[in-house]
């Protein structure tokens, strides 16, 4: 069953908005739909909230006559010339933004099965401080964009798919930086990571980074990727790995220290896929022994010192512990 027919909309259009701006771009998934919204504040009021493909709102958390310009679902190979109209006709310029701004980017999750957005779900896991670092960590720290990587939600996500199926979705927390709780209304999967900008090309690269993301689960079974996952234990396997997902695109997550950062995703990822074997309850002790090896094995193949993995350890025995108390699905 597909997520689209799961949520009852299996007939909705599967045709996005035909923009006429610009060139198509040549990118990865060119014809998937997405939705972008656009927070801005200091509109001019000389300018009508009027641009074909756009509709506009207000939003209460922006200031200085804020609003929110949100895309109709369009190709990726799109995305561009509508990008570069909008910002155009609007005069949208740096002094636009603040910190309080974002830039939202929806993908359409209909088509897939639930194993495959569990796919996406395991390598979001993986190579999410990376994604933060591509953003230049703007919003890593804000309320409205929690990481996975410190909710204790995220870590039980793919058992609870296999249990439970999509009913998840409707307890998700709608700000954590990955959304899921988008899926029920929207058919969507939101990324609320970027922070405001007009840099066409910007956002280009990483609308393209989550398309190679979903053109990898596409290509390839759960099983296979958790096996790949669980089979990663040195920096090269981890380099090889990350080139495979996303091919040329991996040089704009590659940083000093991405090895590390990568790594400790991997745990993440590790550490979920051992929860599936069983259910963690507030009696487990410690941890489970294979989960200790996993951690083992991945915290010496990047050198973390000690007091790094201890405390990296008492974190996810905490969240592990929490996660046994939450209420069935």
């Amino acid at each position: 069953m597909t997520i689209g027919q799961y949520i009852g909309r299996e007939n909705h259009p599967t045709k996005g908005y035909a923009s006429k701006r610009g060139v198509e771009e040549k990118v990865p998934l060119p014809n998937w739909l997405v939705g972008i919204e656009l927070e801005i504040e200091d509109w001019n009021d000389n300018h009508d909230r009027e641009c074909a493909g756009f509709n506009f709102t207000s939003d209460g958390s922006l200031r200085n006559n804020g609003i929110e310009a949100v895309t109709l679902p369009v190709a990726i190979k799109q995305v561009r010339g509508l990008l570069n109209h909008f910002f155009g006709r609007f005069e949208i310029s740096d002094g636009n933004y603040s910190e309080r701004c974002s830039t939202h980017v929806h993908f359409n999750v209909e088509p897939l099965e639930w194993h495959q957005l569990a796919s996406l779900c395991l390598l979001y896991q993986t190579v999410e401080t990376l994604l933060f670092k591509f953003t230049q960590g703007e919003r890593e720290n804000n309320i409205f964009c929690v990481p996975w990587n410190q909710c204790n939600q995220s870590y039980n996500v793919v058992a609870n798919f296999q249990a439970h199926g999509p009913t998840i979705f409707r307890s998700w927390q709608k700000y954590s930086a990955l959304n899921l709780a988008t899926i029920s209304e929207h058919g969507t999967v939101e990324f609320r990571h970027l922070g405001g900008t007009c840099d066409v090309d910007k956002i280009m690269t990483w609308i393209s980074l989550l398309a190679k993301m979903f053109e990898y689960v596409l290509a390839h079974p759960y099983e296979e990727i958790k096996q790949s996952i669980l089979h990663m234990n040195t920096i090269s396997n981890y380099r090889e790995w990350l080139e495979q997902i996303f091919g040329t695109y991996m040089e704009h997550i590659q940083y000093p220290g991405y090895e590390k950062d990568l790594a400790k995703g991997v745990i993440d990822s590790k550490l979920q896929i051992v929860s599936e074997k069983g259910p963690i309850t507030a009696h487990t002790p410690r941890i489970n022994p294979e989960a200790e090896l996993i951690w083992n094995i991945a915290g010496d193949a990047v050198m973390m010192s000690t007091q790094e993995r201890e405390q990296l350890m008492a974190r996810y025995i905490t969240q592990f512990s929490t996660i046994a108390d939450e209420p069935e699905f």
